[in-house]
């Protein structure tokens, strides 16, 4: 008896609370000048749906050392005609259809500048200097960010990730990319239920490469709140659990 009334509980846990893939936040850099804080545009932290909880900034400390703060100053976004196309050839669509808008890739855009996000070695003046990309990390688990990538030198970028914005620690390390757009992806998981999460850029370089990025987007795996009517169901079946265990013992 014991066995069916934990069996009927786990199933009704199991319909009440279910999880399901959600884009976190997506950056595309359309629309947007150089030195500006980015916030992200995409997904559930994105400003389509009025919540801006996302961004990527430079060296840690947000809007008051942004991208326009770097030292010699670098104009950091360029159109992506340069490489050769209108907007990156990999890494376009969604992970996961974006839940504020319906769009599915991210040239469903509003018109404007279509660019990315470049760095500019300057014979090594971005050696240890960080970008930083921040999100709200809780609720979610199973976190992958993957983004389109370039560059035309033999720089790499070391990834790192922190829960505090200050204590970075290595995610991936020593990545090179190649001459054209390709697709990467990186495994979040020691992100995984961070209410503060980063990740960040960083670069090894000698000469004077170009590190390109766009069209990042970070998914993760939510567990939906339960609905009221599975919640008291679930509640129904524990009641008789209950009131079975208590039948089981005055026998």
């Amino acid at each position: 008896m014991k066995k069916s009334i934990l069996l009927l509980s786990a199933l009704a846990l199991g319909t009440a609370v279910h999880a399901q893939d959600t884009f976190v936040a997506g950056w595309d850099f359309d629309n947007v000048g150089a030195g500006e804080f980015v916030t992200a545009k995409w997904g559930s932290q994105g400003n389509q749906t009025g919540n801006a909880a996302a961004s990527f900034y430079w060296d840690g400390t947000g809007p008051s050392t942004d991208f326009a703060s770097l030292n010699p100053p670098l104009g950091i976004f360029d159109a992506e005609s340069q490489f050769g196309s209108s907007d990156a050839p990999v890494g376009n669509e969604f992970l996961v259809i974006d839940g504020g808008t319906g769009f599915d890739q991210f040239s469903d855009n509003f018109g404007g500048t279509i660019s990315h996000l470049q760095f500019v070695s300057n014979n090594g003046g971005l050696n240890s200097q960080r970008a930083i990309m921040q999100f709200d990390g809780s609720s979610f688990s199973d976190l992958v960010i993957q983004f389109a990538a370039f560059s035309d030198g033999a720089g790499t970028v070391d990834f790192s990730y922190s829960t505090n914005g200050t204590d970075f620690f290595a995610l991936q390390s020593g990545v090179s990319y190649g001459s054209s757009w390709e697709l990467d992806t990186l495994d979040l998981g020691a992100l995984d239920g961070a209410s503060t999460a980063y990740i960040g850029f960083e670069f090894n370089s000698s000469g004077g490469e170009v590190f390109a990025f766009d069209n990042l987007q970070i998914v993760g795996t939510a567990s939906a709140v339960p609905e009221p009517a599975s919640t008291a169901a679930l509640f129904g079946v524990m009641a008789l659990g209950f009131v079975a265990s208590r039948r089981n013992r005055r026998k």
